[in-house]
């Protein structure tokens, strides 16, 4: 299994770095992205589960703070839209659209690696602020 998830991490790396050189987005506004995208993914993921009752996190915080959860998810989710839409107009929308589609590819690694690693929802939340303070500062 870290195998896989070692050869997952070796191919976003390629597709980073040769995206990076070809459209000339840093590669730290991918991998940053990629990191602000995955847990989103999974909180999303595990809000749509849990409304379907296929899955049990075996998080009792989770279920019973549901809408915590969604409310966390829905905010992150705009302020992460803003600062597409300010990278947007500093770079322009197809090199916004590039960024978004290869940190989509990339934060596929991301996601194995927290699905696998993280004990549960609660605690990709500090993982996702930290991702979305560093998209801001860093990257914007």
């Amino acid at each position: 299994m870290l195998l896989r998830i070692l050869l997952i991490f070796v191919v976003a790396g390629i597709v980073t770095v040769f995206t990076s050189k070809l459209s000339n987005i840093e590669i730290k506004d991918i991998v940053i992205l990629s990191i602000v995208v995955a847990p989103l993914c999974i909180l999303q993921r595990s809000l749509m589960e849990l409304r379907r009752d296929t899955m049990n996190t075996g998080s009792i915080f989770f279920g019973q703070h549901t809408g915590l959860f969604q409310w966390f998810y829905r905010l992150s989710a705009i302020a992460l839209i803003i600062g597409l839409i300010f990278y947007g107009k500093e770079n322009g929308i197809w090199t916004t659209l590039i960024l978004f589609f290869v940190s989509m590819v990339v934060q596929s690694a991301f996601y194995v690696f927290l699905k696998l690693f993280v004990g549960g929802e609660v605690f990709l939340l500090p993982i996702l602020v930290v991702g979305l303070i560093l998209f801001f500062t860093v990257v914007l």
